[in-house]
Protein backbone atom coordinates (compact mmCIF):
# COMPACT_ATOMS: atom_id res chain seq x y z
CA UNK A 1 0.00 0.00 0.00
CA UNK A 2 2.44 2.48 0.72
CA UNK A 3 4.43 1.28 -2.00
CA UNK A 4 1.42 2.31 -4.52
CA UNK A 5 1.22 5.80 -2.41
CA UNK A 6 4.87 6.64 -3.27
CA UNK A 7 4.47 5.86 -6.89
CA UNK A 8 1.68 7.73 -7.04
CA UNK A 9 3.38 10.65 -5.29
CA UNK A 10 6.41 10.60 -7.46
CA UNK A 11 4.03 10.12 -10.76
CA UNK A 12 2.12 13.61 -9.48
CA UNK A 13 5.14 15.24 -8.94
CA UNK A 14 6.38 14.20 -12.69
CA UNK A 15 3.05 15.99 -14.11
CA UNK A 16 2.63 18.66 -11.64
CA UNK A 17 6.47 19.76 -11.86
CA UNK A 18 8.22 18.56 -15.30
CA UNK A 19 10.83 21.37 -15.07
CA UNK A 20 10.97 20.40 -11.26
CA UNK A 21 14.87 20.32 -9.95
CA UNK A 22 14.78 16.29 -8.67
CA UNK A 23 12.70 15.47 -11.74
CA UNK A 24 15.76 13.75 -12.79
CA UNK A 25 15.26 11.58 -9.53
CA UNK A 26 12.05 11.27 -10.02
CA UNK A 27 12.16 9.47 -13.65
CA UNK A 28 14.62 7.28 -12.06
CA UNK A 29 12.82 6.08 -9.32
CA UNK A 30 9.55 5.41 -11.56
CA UNK A 31 11.99 3.52 -13.54
CA UNK A 32 12.89 1.28 -10.65
CA UNK A 33 9.75 1.02 -9.48
CA UNK A 34 8.77 -0.22 -12.55
CA UNK A 35 11.27 -2.06 -13.38
CA UNK A 36 10.63 -4.48 -10.22
CA UNK A 37 6.85 -4.60 -11.09
CA UNK A 38 7.91 -5.92 -14.39
CA UNK A 39 6.56 -3.81 -16.10
CA UNK A 40 9.61 -2.78 -18.82
CA UNK A 41 8.61 -0.67 -21.48
CA UNK A 42 7.78 2.08 -18.35
CA UNK A 43 10.87 1.21 -17.12
CA UNK A 44 12.46 1.95 -20.18
CA UNK A 45 10.55 5.37 -20.61
CA UNK A 46 11.18 6.43 -17.55
CA UNK A 47 15.02 5.65 -17.56
CA UNK A 48 15.47 7.20 -20.86
CA UNK A 49 14.13 10.22 -19.54
CA UNK A 50 15.96 10.08 -16.46
CA UNK A 51 19.79 9.29 -18.40
CA UNK A 52 18.52 12.32 -21.36
CA UNK A 53 19.10 14.61 -17.97
CA UNK A 54 22.51 12.90 -17.06
CA UNK A 55 21.30 11.58 -13.94
CA UNK A 56 23.95 9.26 -13.62
CA UNK A 57 25.26 6.52 -16.01
CA UNK A 58 23.29 3.96 -13.84
CA UNK A 59 20.50 5.19 -15.74
CA UNK A 60 21.73 5.01 -18.82
CA UNK A 61 22.89 1.24 -18.55
CA UNK A 62 19.57 0.30 -17.05
CA UNK A 63 17.90 1.15 -19.98
CA UNK A 64 20.62 -0.54 -22.42
CA UNK A 65 19.74 -3.50 -20.23
CA UNK A 66 15.90 -3.46 -20.13
CA UNK A 67 16.32 -2.97 -23.83
CA UNK A 68 18.42 -6.03 -24.11
CA UNK A 69 16.09 -8.24 -21.69
CA UNK A 70 13.07 -6.86 -23.99
CA UNK A 71 14.66 -8.22 -27.37
CA UNK A 72 14.83 -4.59 -28.36
CA UNK A 73 18.52 -5.79 -29.70
CA UNK A 74 18.87 -2.58 -32.20
CA UNK A 75 18.21 -0.16 -29.49
CA UNK A 76 20.27 -1.85 -26.71
CA UNK A 77 23.13 -1.88 -29.15
CA UNK A 78 22.61 1.61 -29.92
CA UNK A 79 22.52 2.15 -26.12
CA UNK A 80 25.53 0.34 -25.07
CA UNK A 81 27.54 1.75 -27.98
CA UNK A 82 26.79 5.38 -26.36
CA UNK A 83 27.50 3.94 -22.90
CA UNK A 84 31.12 2.60 -24.01
CA UNK A 85 32.09 5.65 -25.46
CA UNK A 86 30.84 8.15 -22.35
CA UNK A 87 31.66 6.01 -19.53
CA UNK A 88 35.47 6.62 -17.93
CA UNK A 89 36.33 3.05 -16.82
CA UNK A 90 37.72 0.23 -18.37
CA UNK A 91 35.56 -2.01 -16.09
CA UNK A 92 32.19 0.09 -17.19
CA UNK A 93 33.54 0.27 -20.89
CA UNK A 94 33.97 -3.65 -21.00
CA UNK A 95 30.71 -4.28 -19.64
CA UNK A 96 28.97 -1.90 -22.21
CA UNK A 97 31.16 -4.04 -25.04
CA UNK A 98 29.95 -7.38 -23.69
CA UNK A 99 26.59 -6.40 -23.71
CA UNK A 100 27.58 -5.33 -27.71
CA UNK A 101 28.41 -8.91 -28.48
CA UNK A 102 25.47 -10.90 -26.80
CA UNK A 103 23.19 -8.46 -28.55
CA UNK A 104 24.79 -8.91 -31.88
CA UNK A 105 24.63 -12.71 -31.53
CA UNK A 106 20.45 -12.38 -30.18
CA UNK A 107 19.93 -10.56 -32.99
CA UNK A 108 21.01 -12.98 -35.05
CA UNK A 109 24.19 -10.73 -36.79
CA UNK A 110 26.93 -13.40 -36.07
CA UNK A 111 29.47 -12.31 -38.37
CA UNK A 112 29.20 -9.02 -36.44
CA UNK A 113 28.96 -10.69 -33.26
CA UNK A 114 31.84 -12.75 -34.12
CA UNK A 115 34.29 -10.02 -35.19
CA UNK A 116 33.44 -7.97 -31.87
CA UNK A 117 34.07 -10.90 -29.71
CA UNK A 118 37.56 -11.56 -31.16
CA UNK A 119 38.17 -7.53 -30.52
CA UNK A 120 37.10 -8.12 -27.12
CA UNK A 121 39.46 -10.86 -26.50
CA UNK A 122 42.26 -8.64 -27.17
CA UNK A 123 41.13 -5.44 -25.79
CA UNK A 124 40.38 -7.74 -22.61
CA UNK A 125 42.18 -10.80 -22.44
CA UNK A 126 41.30 -11.14 -18.70
CA UNK A 127 37.93 -11.40 -18.93
CA UNK A 128 37.62 -14.78 -19.81
CA UNK A 129 34.08 -15.39 -17.59
CA UNK A 130 32.94 -13.21 -20.29
CA UNK A 131 34.39 -15.52 -23.11
CA UNK A 132 32.12 -18.45 -22.33
CA UNK A 133 29.30 -16.42 -22.28
CA UNK A 134 30.13 -15.35 -25.59
CA UNK A 135 30.40 -19.07 -26.66
CA UNK A 136 27.37 -19.67 -24.88
CA UNK A 137 25.42 -16.88 -26.90
CA UNK A 138 26.86 -18.28 -30.04
CA UNK A 139 25.40 -21.75 -29.35
CA UNK A 140 22.29 -20.32 -28.68
CA UNK A 141 22.22 -18.76 -32.17
CA UNK A 142 22.84 -22.16 -33.75
CA UNK A 143 20.07 -23.33 -31.63
CA UNK A 144 17.58 -21.16 -32.61
CA UNK A 145 18.68 -21.75 -36.44
CA UNK A 146 18.01 -25.54 -35.66
CA UNK A 147 21.69 -26.37 -36.39
CA UNK A 148 21.82 -28.37 -32.87
CA UNK A 149 24.70 -30.57 -33.72
CA UNK A 150 26.51 -27.89 -33.87
CA UNK A 151 24.85 -25.65 -30.94
CA UNK A 152 25.31 -29.01 -28.74
CA UNK A 153 29.43 -29.21 -29.66
CA UNK A 154 29.64 -25.07 -28.88
CA UNK A 155 28.14 -25.81 -25.30
CA UNK A 156 30.20 -28.95 -24.93
CA UNK A 157 33.39 -26.69 -25.50
CA UNK A 158 31.91 -24.38 -23.12
CA UNK A 159 31.02 -26.87 -20.00
CA UNK A 160 35.16 -28.13 -20.77
CA UNK A 161 36.39 -25.09 -20.52
CA UNK A 162 34.40 -24.47 -16.92
CA UNK A 163 36.11 -27.95 -15.58
CA UNK A 164 39.20 -26.84 -16.71
CA UNK A 165 38.81 -23.26 -15.21
CA UNK A 166 37.68 -25.67 -11.63
CA UNK A 167 40.53 -27.41 -11.90
CA UNK A 168 43.18 -24.74 -12.42
CA UNK A 169 41.31 -22.88 -9.45
CA UNK A 170 41.34 -26.05 -7.71
CA UNK A 171 45.26 -26.26 -8.16
CA UNK A 172 45.57 -23.06 -7.10
CA UNK A 173 44.31 -22.59 -4.01
CA UNK A 174 47.95 -23.95 -2.55
CA UNK A 175 46.83 -27.59 -2.67
CA UNK A 176 50.18 -29.79 -2.52
CA UNK A 177 52.16 -26.57 -1.66
CA UNK A 178 54.06 -27.06 1.86
CA UNK A 179 55.31 -24.16 2.46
Amino acid sequence: KNGAAAKGALQRYATEFPDGARIGDVYFALGQIFKDEGRTSLATAYLQKAAALNIGGQASLQVADLLLEDAKYDDAIREYERIAQKVQTKIERSYAQSRIVVALFRADKVAEAQKRAAEFRVAYPDAEPVFGEFEVERGRQLFRQKKYKDALSVFEDVADQRRLAGAKEAGDDGAGDSG
